[in-house]
């Protein structure tokens, strides 16, 4: 689920659909899974974005703004870092 939103969060806003350099790497170490994400995009840091407001956004009826929220919730430790051109996105979780 996680990976999937990150990804389409990638292709929508960093590359606005038009596709673009994608990295991924994924380890798993002492009962820990961990990917990283990496594009080429204009640099944004997702992790400043405010999480949204349910209950307002229930009611007002709008759709989608819950992706980033949710890998936030299911994630033990996410981090965003920009290095030579590149933002990059990991996740982390126990199992």
């Amino acid at each position: 689920v996680c990976s999937s939103e990150i990804l389409a969060n990638i292709d929508m806003y960093a590359y606005e659909g038009k596709g673009g350099e994608l990295g991924i790497a994924v380890s798993v170490a002492e009962r820990k899974a961990k990917v990283v994400f990496r594009d080429k995009g204009p640099e944004y840091n997702p992790l400043l974005k405010d999480n949204p407001d349910i209950e307002m956004r229930i009611k007002d009826h709008k759709v989608g703004g819950f992706g980033l929220f949710i890998v936030r919730k299911m994630m033990d430790e996410v981090t965003y870092s920009r290095e030579n051109d590149y933002n990059i996105l990991t996740i982390k979780r126990g199992y």
